[in-house]
């Protein structure tokens, strides 16, 4: 796996906007790994892939903010993949399960990247819902107590759709519970990097009248160069 380059934050950012970060997560493990059939992972393998790929770029501890829900109180957390469930190693192998309901036997698959970027296209909860489920279980008979054993035994199958933290306030001792999204955590730090490198390229553009291609090809460590050399 590759670290991103300058061109491709920014090539990522552009091509996600409006996207939704489901499929913004398939472009940058497309970038960071040619070889691999991002759609096809399972969403703990994806997210497990894209805290690796964030490692890279900011290094192996992920900072949260929470407040507390009965005092506001702001709490913080720093944690590494590992502790949240989301290492490379711990992600299994997708395996199909049959289920039984009523008197059908339903094979159902994990859900993939590739599915949860789709649905993220369309604005109606319900339908993406029901297009996820049918994606794990084409078979499945469109009957909604069909569709929620499918879904109970998606969520069973992969330990990466239940990523969560566990909070618990020193102020006033509340507990509470909050979902780890990585796709829209990277999303948002691709974005992030999107503006600092094109801010870099617009004052290394006019001091030196570069272009931005050649720009974006320098190593970090030289752009930060030449950064200074024209801000000193």
């Amino acid at each position: 796996m590759r670290a991103l380059a300058a061109a491709d934050i920014v090539e990522l950012a552009e091509a996600g906007q409006g996207r939704g970060p489901s499929f913004l997560a398939l472009g940058i493990l497309g970038r960071a790994d040619p070889s691999i059939d991002a759609a096809a992972l399972t969403l703990g393998q994806r997210d497990a892939m894209l805290l690796a790929v964030r490692a890279q770029l900011s290094g192996p501890r992920l900072d949260f903010v929470s407040a507390c829900p009965a005092c506001g109180t702001v709490l913080e957390m720093t944690l590494r993949a590992e502790e949240i469930g989301l290492g490379l190693a711990a992600q299994p192998a997708p395996q199909t399960r049959q289920i039984r309901a009523g008197d059908a036997v339903i094979a159902v698959a994990p859900l993939t990247a590739g599915a949860l970027a789709a649905a993220e296209q369309l604005a109606d909860p319900d339908s993406a819902r029901r297009l996820l489920l049918k994606a794990a279980a084409p078979d499945a008979p469109e009957e909604e107590a069909v569709l929620a054993a499918v879904e109970a035994a998606v969520e069973a199958m992969d330990p990466g759709l239940d990523t969560g933290l566990d909070w618990s306030c020193p102020a006033c001792a509340a507990r509470w519970s909050e979902a780890v999204d990585v796709a829209a955590l990277l999303a948002g730090e691709i974005t992030v990097r999107s503006r600092g490198v094109l801010a870099d390229v617009a004052v290394l553009a006019r001091a030196f009248h570069w272009s931005e291609r050649d720009i974006l090809a320098l190593p970090a460590e030289r752009r930060r160069f030449y950064l200074d050399a024209v801000q000193a």
